[in-house]
């Protein structure tokens, strides 16, 4: 091979190189911010899930409280 040829492959072999550096930070950068987005979310559906077991609680005290307005209407 000539000298000059090898000088192109070595030059593109460093731009590859370049472009592949740049992709892996990108990479890093995206895993970071999916990792962060993965703990958001498992924040939220606790959040969710704390919120659905009050609502649940509320919905049978008012029914129990329904329940006992009636036995006091019935006693009198």
């Amino acid at each position: 091979m000539s000298e000059e040829l090898l000088n192109q492959i070595l030059a593109e072999l460093k731009e590859v190189k370049s472009t592949v550096n740049r992709i892996e930070k990108k990479l890093d950068s995206t895993h970071e911010q999916v990792v962060r987005n993965s703990e958001s979310i498992t924040e939220i559906l606790d959040g969710h899930e704390r919120q659905d077991r009050i609502l649940e609680l509320l919905s049978k005290r008012s029914l129990e409280q329904e329940a006992d307005i009636k036995d006091f209407k019935r006693i009198r």
